[in-house]
């Protein structure tokens, strides 16, 4: 699931969330309509910083950036075109297309970056060079659409899938709950809003909660726009030379509302089944919603993983020697196809980032209030 929110023609509307910034504020409110006023206050602050960083990485890409640094690049779904995203059968996350994937790429290519794996960063990559990460959360069967470019571009890609899903068959709550309430006439904004008011529960609840609202009694996919890969597919997929799988937990739990010994439980569960299922035991993890904490980070490490993905916008500074606990912290950019891209490309190579720092110092707030009302 993705992030923010965006003015078209004077009303707000409200893409996805970036995953970890405001699911703890959307928590505390009661009703739709809150979630909404929050979300639009929330957006006018976050556009302030953002416009301050947007012309500094303008000028900082024009007049040189600071070498060494890693650009992790997370997408959700791979839809066709804007045609099939209209279509309303899923829920549209970034609404990224073939053609946005392909723009993408041929960006930071031409702008002298290289796309890497997994094992290369694990080895150490090198101070002086220019470094891309691409990889996909929640193991749509749509990814496969990105294969023709990677293969034509020789680039990487990873891929972080929940075990449990692929192997029972079972969709997104998310989507199956956009599809009924679009179906029902509900508007994207509100849609929206009851999607980020459940999140942050455990993964049991929010789903018997979504078929209770929507009236639906499972959790199934429309056709291959929705759907996860099977286990017979994603084995295949997975045997490709430029793909890698990585831990998103088994049924996309949000790892903070459980306790350890059940985040323990998780993790490992999910790297069993992904073993099973493609013979290749996963070094990485993204924290389902982006939601984790040092309890989280550490279990994972505990349970054998070696690179841990947020959802935190921020580039990752390499050294030819790996830190381990850095490397459980990789910060990601999210690419949106409904706006202006190339300024969202120059974004994600600013140094500054004032945007990300400005975040994380709400987060923290935050963090202090919730203590303190504990």
């Amino acid at each position: 699931m993705g992030e923010s929110v965006v003015e078209e023609r004077g009303r707000v509307v409200l893409d996805q969330p970036q995953h970890a910034r405001i699911v703890n504020a959307l928590q505390l409110v009661e009703d739709d309509t809150a979630a909404l006023w929050f979300m639009s206050l929330t957006h006018i602050l976050n556009q302030v910083v953002q416009a301050a960083d947007h012309a500094a990485s303008r000028v900082q890409v024009r007049f040189g950036e600071r070498r060494g640094a890693l650009i992790t690049l997370f997408f959700h779904n791979v839809f066709a075109d804007e045609r099939e995203v209209a279509l309303d059968l899923a829920y549209p996350q970034q609404r990224t297309t073939v053609e946005h994937l392909r723009r993408a790429i041929e960006y930071y290519q031409s702008a002298g970056y290289r796309f890497v794996s997994q094992d290369e960063i694990l080895r150490g990559l090198d101070p002086a060079g220019r470094f891309v990460l691409l990889t996909f959360d929640d193991g749509y069967f749509n990814n496969l659409r990105a294969l023709p470019l990677m293969e034509k571009s020789n680039v990487p890609a990873l891929f972080f899938v929940p075990g449990e899903m692929v192997l029972t068959g079972k969709s997104y709550w998310w989507d199956v709950l956009w599809r009924v309430r679009r179906q029902q006439g509900a508007s994207v904004e509100s849609v929206m809003a009851e999607t980020w008011n459940r999140v942050g529960a455990r993964a049991d609840v929010i789903e018997a909660a979504v078929m209770k609202d929507a009236g639906v009694r499972e959790l199934r996919a429309a056709g291959d726009v929705d759907r996860l890969f099977t286990a017979g597919e994603l084995a295949k997929f997975a045997a490709h030379p430029l793909v890698s799988i990585g831990n998103h937990g088994c049924s996309h739990e949000c790892l903070t509302a459980y306790s350890r010994a059940e985040v323990l439980e998780i993790v490992t569960r999910a790297q069993r089944q992904l073993t099973e299922i493609t013979g290749q035991l996963p070094v990485a993890i993204a924290y389902p919603y982006g939601l984790l904490s040092a309890e989280t980070v550490e279990v994972s490490r505990e349970a054998g993983l070696k690179l841990g993905f947020t959802t935190e916008a921020r580039k990752f500074y390499v050294n030819r020697k790996l830190d381990a606990d850095v490397a459980m912290r990789i910060g990601r950019f999210a690419l949106w196809s409904d706006r202006e891209i190339e300024s969202q490309f120059e974004l994600t190579r600013a140094d500054l980032m004032w945007h990300a720092r400005y975040r994380a110092f709400i987060e923290k707030r935050k963090a202090g209030k919730r203590k303190a009302e504990a």
